[in-house]
C-alpha cells in the first residue's frame, strides 16, 4: 500500500490555547496484486433466472450452489437470501458470511465460471469456516462433474 496524502481540515472547536484542532484524512491507494483473481458481481435478474434454469446445482444444509461456465475468462458471483432465512439482519449476515467464504477461496477456484450461492436458514447462525468448507466441496464437485450426454441408439 502506498500513502496517497494527508488532508487536514480544521474543526469548529478549538483548544484553550486558541489553536484549531485538525482532523487528518488519510487517502490510501491499493495497488492491484497480479495474483488476485478478478470476480464480478451478478446483478441482473435475467442472469439469475438463466442460472436457475440451466446451471448445475449442489445442495447442502448451509448453502445451495449453482455453477455454469461463462466465456468471459473470469468468475462472476451472485448471492441471494430469501425471506425464509429470516429478517433483514439475518439475511444480510448470511450474505456477508457467504461473501467472506468466497473471498477466502477465490485464489483456489478455477476461472471462467458463474456461481450463484443461495443462503439457507442455518447460514445466518454459523461461522464462515463451515460455509467455506461446504462451498469448496460443492464447487469442486460441480466444476469437475462431466456433462450429461444423451445416448443415441
Amino acid at each position: 500500500m502506498q500513502h496517497g496524502g494527508v488532508k487536514g481540515t480544521p474543526t469548529s472547536s478549538s483548544s484553550r490555547s486558541g489553536t484549531p484542532h485538525y482532523r487528518l484524512h488519510f487517502h490510501w491507494r491499493r495497488e492491484r496484486d497480479p495474483k488476485m483473481k478478478t470476480t464480478v458481481i451478478i446483478k441482473k435478474n435475467r442472469d439469475f433466472t438463466r442460472m436457475y434454469r440451466r446451471a448445475r446445482s449442489q445442495t447442502g444444509q448451509l448453502l445451495v450452489t449453482y455453477c455454469a461456465k461463462n466465456r468471459l475468462g473470469h468468475n462472476r458471483i451472485g448471492i441471494t437470501a430469501s425471506k425464509r432465512v429470516g429478517n433483514a439482519v439475518r439475511r444480510n449476515r448470511a450474505k456477508r458470511v457467504i461473501r467472506a467464504a468466497y473471498t477466502g477461496l477465490e485464489g483456489q477456484l478455477p476461472q471462467g465460471y458463474d456461481f450463484i450461492f443461495v443462503a439457507r436458514s442455518r447460514t445466518a447462525h454459523c461461522k464462515m469456516q463451515p460455509v467455506q468448507e461446504m462451498m469448496l466441496r460443492q464447487i469442486t464437485a460441480l466444476c469437475e462433474a462431466p456433462k450429461r450426454e444423451t445416448e443415441t441408439p
